[in-house]
């Protein structure tokens, strides 16, 4: 490989195909009483409730920076468009808007398109990659794109194990939530920080040993403006979205669509299932 795509190394590797997510930072100190820490949940869950109810097609520009334990400083723009069910699009450009690989996720099929080598990967089935932006991040598109909008719900659930600590409650995730692991709040409901690692310490699922941050802008209080993921063995990505927009209709399939020009070899991911 050569060029721009070489300049990134292990760019959308993309070859993990488990899910989900991260995080640490401890929330402010908290009143220790669990009708305290069951009013913080229930504000999550109301939050959460509400956005999943005015969930609408976006369209939205962040800066994506990574960090291997070898290679240090990467840095790429990324354009994200879709509908709130699926499905998502996703571009990625280096340097002054030089496009080195497009995304598209749905329910069941994943496609990435690596502009430089003509080169692209399918997956069928719902099992979908991890995401992997020369950093092995521990979740989807799918549910970046959520967490990017401010859906928790549709990524954390609604059920949780209150867990005191000594710096404010914790909330291990029910059983059925699309993302496993612990999940921090502050005092008005708002998910600041996630650790993927189970609460029982046993390495397992694709988020163990990965923490999240989730920090907000101050003029759009319920939406996140950047996220912050750290693995234990020195892995880190920062997303920062710059501008977001809600559209009134959703996208039509064309506009969703991904085509792949002639030429292209596609290869499949491994462990493709119907």
């Amino acid at each position: 490989m050569s060029g721009a795509f070489s300049r990134i190394p292990g760019l959308l590797c993309l070859l993990s195909l488990s899910l989900l997510m991260a995080c640490a930072r401890q929330p402010a100190i908290h009143e220790q009483t669990p009708a305290t820490f069951e009013k913080y949940w229930q504000a999550y869950t109301e939050h959460a409730q509400q956005a999943e109810e005015h969930k609408a097609a976006f369209r939205m520009r962040a800066v994506v920076q990574y960090e291997t334990p070898d290679n240090k400083g990467h840095r790429m723009n990324a354009l994200i468009w879709g509908n709130p069910d699926l499905p998502v699009r996703m571009e990625l450009n280096v340097g002054v808007g030089v496009l080195v690989a497009q995304l598209r996720e749905d329910k069941r099929h994943f496609l990435l398109h690596l502009t430089e080598n003509k080169t692209a990967y399918a997956h069928q089935g719902s099992n979908k990659p991890l995401f992997n932006i020369g950093t092995p991040l521990p979740f989807t598109l799918e549910f970046l794109t959520y967490l990017m909008n401010g859906w928790f719900g549709s990524v954390f659930g609604y059920e949780a194990r209150i867990m005191r600590s000594a710096s404010g409650p914790r909330y291990a995730l029910g059983a059925n939530a699309p993302v496993q692991g612990v999940l921090f709040l502050s005092q008005n409901g708002l998910p600041i920080a996630w650790d993927g690692s189970p609460p029982s310490g046993a390495p397992d699922g694709p988020g163990y040993g990965w923490t999240m941050d989730i920090l907000y802008a101050g003029e759009a209080p319920f939406l996140p403006q950047r996220l912050i993921l750290k693995h234990e063995k020195g892995y880190s990505a920062t997303i920062l979205v710059r501008d977001r927009e809600t559209l009134a209709e959703p996208f039509p399939a064309g506009r969703l669509a991904l085509e792949l020009p002639p030429q292209t070899v596609v290869y499949p991911l491994g462990g493709q299932r119907e």
